[in-house]
């Protein structure tokens, strides 16, 4: 699933989804992939072995260096102190009640300006006459396209889980030190690779510039709007590109590291 919410955004990225007038269309895409993180976040930490737990424990830690509300809301996530048998019964309400309705409540709000303002069109698309353009329907010929894809990538998914399970690993001992070489997830590796770059002395920084990307696609449609593209819009394309290619290789660097 979050392999399939950035890959979607990704792509309506470069194709200037995000121009008027469907600015809320890419806004609740971008919620939608930031939920999904939430997701990874919160189901790291109910299988409650050595691995989960010292992960956990150092997100939260990264949480908690945000100025302002940093340790309220680190409070808050863990239910105490420190990170406790208390802080599973949070993440689990969180993972299996509150993140579910609020999805499904922002794929709600998605499809309808999907439904009101319809999908992108490419300039060479719009430049077309309009005698020459041909437009497919939602919910008979676009949706039906669809549904062989979901079956798809949820036939990958049955096959992925289990040719690689996860399986449960010891309970996790708070008083023992953490595993040598933790690592999270790999949809949290860049960000991971990115804190081990910068010293601990201005880790702040680093938490920064994580922030700035979250920031970044919410303001992108009200900056790049020129239809056709321009050159602030050809500028962002290659940021975008530079962005990509720097989000795969920490990937991959903090995979082999």
């Amino acid at each position: 699933m979050v392999l399939t919410i950035f890959v979607h955004l990704f792509s309506t990225f470069f194709m200037k989804a995000y121009r008027p007038p469907r600015e809320f269309t890419w806004l609740s895409g971008a919620s939608l992939a930031g939920i999904t993180l939430l997701f990874g976040f919160s189901g790291y930490m109910l299988p409650w072995d050595d691995l989960s737990f010292f992960a956990t424990r150092v997100g939260i830690s990264e949480v908690a260096q945000a100025p302002f509300v940093g340790e309220w809301l680190a409070t808050l996530i863990q239910g105490g102190p420190d990170v406790t048998i208390d802080t599973i019964g949070r993440f689990y309400v969180l993972h299996v009640v509150v993140l579910p309705l609020t999805i499904l409540s922002v794929i709600g709000v998605h499809l309808f300006f999907i439904q009101v303002q319809g999908v992108s069109e490419p300039d060479t698309f719009a430049a077309l006459p309009k005698e020459k353009k041909r437009y497919h329907k939602y919910f008979s010929e676009f949706l039906f396209a669809e549904v062989p894809i979901w079956l798809l990538l949820s036939a990958l998914l049955v096959a992925l889980s289990a040719i690689f399970p996860r399986e449960l690993a010891p309970e996790a001992d708070p008083s023992a030190s953490a595993p040598v070489g933790i690592k999270p997830e790999w949809y949290f590796l860049s960000q991971f690779q990115l804190l081990k770059l910068i010293p601990g002395r201005i880790e702040l920084l680093g938490l920064m510039l994580l922030g700035l990307i979250p920031l970044s696609l919410v303001v992108l449609p009200f900056i790049d709007r020129a239809v056709p593209v321009d050159s602030r819009g050809r500028l962002v394309t290659k940021l975008g590109i530079v962005a990509v290619i720097g989000l795969v290789a920490l990937t991959v660097w903090g995979w082999l590291s």
